[in-house]
């Protein structure tokens, strides 16, 4: 005789993930915007952006190429033009376990060129997204050799005390003009500080056509 599961069994074993201590996928997480406000810096801050010893180089560096290399699944948060793309990893900021995003707002057909990139802190034991590969190897996420766990007076003296944005956030930016046919660069700068150091870093870079006057 054929007995079933009581529909309370069932529906514990449907949600039980796949593997013990690994979460559901995630999507692109929410970023912060320069449109908060920021400290426009009068000096471009030197940017170093790599991951399992593979590195990235904003707007040129694309998901595929990273993808190719490392592995990961490129996940996607909206629709259209308000898609964003992205690559998760694990993997350690110094010392410090971190979850690292790879972000790109640009979709130019099959390749989608990172445009932007978070870090932020990893409590040990936490359970792993299922799209979120662990990486060995150099990773670093520095701007002017600051990154997490950096002390936040260091990063004042060097940047300045940022404008303060919602969720704790300190914003700087640096534009400037890029090449010839009124190109600009934007840099935009997020910090999070947590105490007296500093807990995530985001960094995302656009380049593009402006008018004269939008360019002071």
């Amino acid at each position: 005789m054929t007995r079933s599961l009581p529909a309370a069994w069932l529906c514990l074993l449907l949600s039980m993930p796949v593997l013990a201590g690994q979460a559901p996928s995630v999507v692109p997480p929410d970023t912060p915007s320069a449109a908060n406000g920021t400290l426009r810096l009068q000096t471009r801050p030197s940017v170093d952006i790599s991951v399992g010893g593979v590195r990235i180089e904003l707007e040129k560096t694309t998901l595929e190429q990273i993808q190719k290399a490392l592995g990961g699944t490129i996940a996607q948060r909206g629709l259209d033009e308000e898609a964003t793309y992205g690559l998760c990893y694990l993997t350690h900021v110094g010392n410090r376990r971190a979850r690292l995003w790879l972000l790109s707002e640009r979709d130019e057909g099959s390749d989608h060129p990172i445009d932007s990139a978070l870090a932020a802190p990893e409590e040990e034991g936490q359970p792993v997204p299922s799209n979120c590969g662990e990486v060995k190897g150099p990773t670093s996420v520095k701007l002017n050799d600051a990154s997490i766990g950096t002390p936040m007076s260091d990063v004042r003296a060097k940047l300045g005390k940022g404008s303060r944005q919602k969720g704790g956030w300190l914003g700087y930016a640096y534009r400037a003009r890029a090449g010839s046919g009124g190109l600009t660069q934007f840099l935009f700068v997020a910090i999070g500080p947590s105490g007296d150091s500093v807990s995530d870093l985001y960094v995302g870079q656009t380049t593009a056509q402006v008018s004269s006057g939008d360019d002071d």
